[in-house]
């Protein structure tokens, strides 16, 4: 028996979670081949990434020909219905599937498998279990295997380059990545500016907690990213004691793009939707105190768009985060989830195809479609926002390949749409009351 490609069954590195943020994200294991037919040996690298996401890689030797089979699956954290406290399962699940052979002569089949891990009371680490088959009701001592202390924690920058050229081809695009690892944005980026505006509602009683993390992360990352390509950043921080509607007309009527430039615009609060405007993507909320009106002092995302795009910057990254629905709609409050820290080791070329494009786009994105709500969570922020923006990091890691905004955007979509389909929007907590959450985005050249 070939582990790893028969029974559905596993045994390999694993990676610790929590809550907190931890430095390590890779993990390598190696281990021998189970019974008398499966007389191969078993190297497995795994990539786990904020947000839900990532992928394993596992090189089996043949002892009798010394030939390399290469597998990968994609990983995908499954995420159970909480409970009426909101509470989160000790127990985290992540589910290996699509499959795909990298390199290899085997016609074996490949199945697919789920990762389980438990946390640890005492540091708040999900500690990895056991690997088994995809139905966990029905595995037995033959699909179902303990994981045991042996496993090692890797950094990109202490891997060693055999380690990668075990486990990546010469036409992967992280073995590129990890070997070409020289700085190549001057051409583009030359007389480049990123122009920052957000806008977060951090004084609300019901979500303030959580447009102040959206605010402080958004700031933060694209600070990040702009660092990275070596160009300027205007940043402008609508909130707190100038958060109004007149602050934000102001900002977009100072704004003056240069071709090159980048502008974003994003947007964390309440939104709404005006009964007699039948456009898709909603009003957003900026009252600077309760007594004002939300028709007179608010803006439309559309409106806002257009703004932005007839300044004629390079890319234009509009975004919001807030529900898209009647008025008197609340907030839908979810439970946190599970993460890591991203690994922000980003690659020239996935920067260049999303940030450096010589091709000039223009982004509209809002977290939920008519009449729908939006989720978020104190610890967290908006599920929207947290999802695109470790979308975005995986993106620009050196893992990934073939990026462009559409992939961006859909996988945080999917994302959104998986989390809040797991939680309960209004109570009671029954069934009819599980979030609608579809984010809306359009992409223009």
């Amino acid at each position: 028996m070939q582990l790893l490609i028969k029974k559905g069954i596993v045994a390999f590195l694993l990676i610790t979670l929590s809550n907190n943020i931890f430095s390590q994200e890779i993990v390598s294991f190696s281990y021998p081949g189970a019974g008398q037919t499966d007389t191969s040996v078993h190297n497995a690298l795994l990539v786990l990434m904020d947000g839900g996401h990532g992928f394993i890689r596992v090189v089996s030797t043949n002892r009798s020909n010394s030939r390399n089979d290469i597998i990968e699956w994609q990983l995908q954290e499954e995420i159970y219905q909480v409970d009426s406290e909101l509470k989160i399962s000790d127990t985290i699940v992540f589910n290996a599937v699509d499959s795909r052979r990298v390199y290899g002569f085997s016609k074996e089949a490949i199945l697919n498998f789920k990762i389980l891990l438990v946390k640890d009371t005492s540091s708040g680490r999900l500690i990895p279990l056991e690997v088994t088959s995809t139905q966990i009701e029905k595995a037995n001592s033959n699909n179902r295997f303990s994981i045991g202390n042996a496993y090692k924690h890797i950094s990109i920058d202490s891997m060693e380059n055999d380690l990668v050229k075990m486990y990546f081809k010469p036409y992967d695009d992280f073995y590129k990545n990890f070997f070409s690892r020289t700085r190549s944005m001057v051409a583009l980026s030359a007389g480049g500016r990123m122009h920052l505006i957000i806008v977060a509602n951090t004084n609300d009683k019901s979500i303030g907690a959580s447009c102040e993390k959206d605010k402080n992360e958004y700031k933060e990352y694209f600070g990040a990213v702009a660092k990275f390509l070596g160009i300027p950043i205007s940043a402008t921080e609508i909130a707190g004691s100038n958060y109004s509607r007149k602050a934000v007309e102001q900002a977009l009527n100072g704004l003056r793009p240069a071709s090159n430039d980048i502008v974003i615009f994003y947007y964390s609060g309440h939104g709404f939707r005006k009964g007699n405007d039948g456009r898709r993507f909603p009003y957003i909320d900026l009252r600077a105190n309760p007594s004002q009106s939300f028709y007179e002092e608010s803006m439309q995302m559309e409106d806002i768009y257009n703004i932005v795009k007839r300044k004629g910057a390079r890319l234009n990254l509009i975004l919001s985060d807030c529900c898209n629905e009647a008025v008197t709609a609340s907030p839908a409050v979810g439970s946190p989830l599970s993460r890591t820290r991203s690994i922000r080791k980003w690659s020239d070329q996935n920067m260049r195809s999303l940030f450096m494009s010589s091709t000039k786009t223009s982004i509209i994105a809002t977290a939920a479609d008519r009449d729908q709500r939006s989720s978020s969570n104190n610890s967290f922020g908006g599920f929207f926002s947290y999802y695109f923006r470790t979308t975005l990091d995986n993106s620009l890691g050196l893992f990934s390949r073939n990026v462009t905004w559409d992939k961006v955007l859909s996988s945080a979509k999917s994302s959104t749409i998986y989390k809040a389909n797991h939680t309960y929007c209004s109570k009671p907590y029954v069934s009819a009351n599980i979030c609608d959450q579809t984010p809306v985005f359009y992409i223009y050249d």
